[in-house]
């Protein structure tokens, strides 16, 4: 079967990056299906939007959304992951802002995020673009997983809670939960 994988940190190729620990769940369903993973760690919404948009869906019998937060914000070039292997796709979360090493514009970002980021207003565009996303899929069977926003095949708030890990940002028990999960649902689909 051939399956499409889009989406953030939470999906990407681990393996491809070179820091895979044990298998994410990405490389367990590729042992059993034809998988294309354009997942970027780090990325927004936007840019979750922009790899379906990317991709030739017509060429794919399933597709694998996992939905990033709505607190991440596009950028065209990350000022200090853009050279990485695995975030170079990145774009700006206060979080990974603050708790960086000192870079140009840190506090500037740090001020930005702050006093003028708009938290409802984040969510209010982040829920335009999974709408526009769900629509889209509306012709391919779509698997859409996250942590805490609403109408997911699969909300991951509990494995996340319980098998935090360096692969996805699972352990490798909670990206066999995963999987598991997501090949039940290729099955009964």
């Amino acid at each position: 079967m051939n399956i499409l994988i889009c989406g953030d940190s939470f999906a990407a190729n681990y393996n491809a990056a070179g820091v895979l620990e044990y298998p994410g769940w990405p490389q367990i369903l590729s042992k059993n299906h034809n998988i294309t993973n354009l997942a970027q760690a780090g990325c927004s919404q936007y840019k979750i939007y922009l790899q379906i948009q990317k991709a030739q869906l017509s060429t794919f019998d399933r597709v694998i959304i996992f939905h990033t937060s709505p607190y991440r914000i596009y950028i065209k070039d990350h000022p200090y992951l853009k050279n990485t292997q695995l975030h170079y796709a990145s774009d700006l979360i206060y979080n990974d802002i603050e708790n960086q090493s000192p870079f140009e514009d840190q506090q500037l970002l740090v001020k930005f995020f702050k006093k003028y980021f708009d938290l409802e207003h984040a969510e209010f565009i982040h829920q335009l673009i999974y709408e526009k996303i769900v629509a889209i899929m509306s012709t391919v069977p779509t698997f859409h997983a996250g942590i805490n926003l609403p109408n997911l095949t699969l909300d991951t708030s509990n494995i996340f809670k319980k098998h935090r890990g360096n692969v996805n940002h699972f352990d490798k028990v909670g990206n066999q939960i995963i999987a598991q999960n997501i090949s039940n649902w290729i099955n009964c689909v």
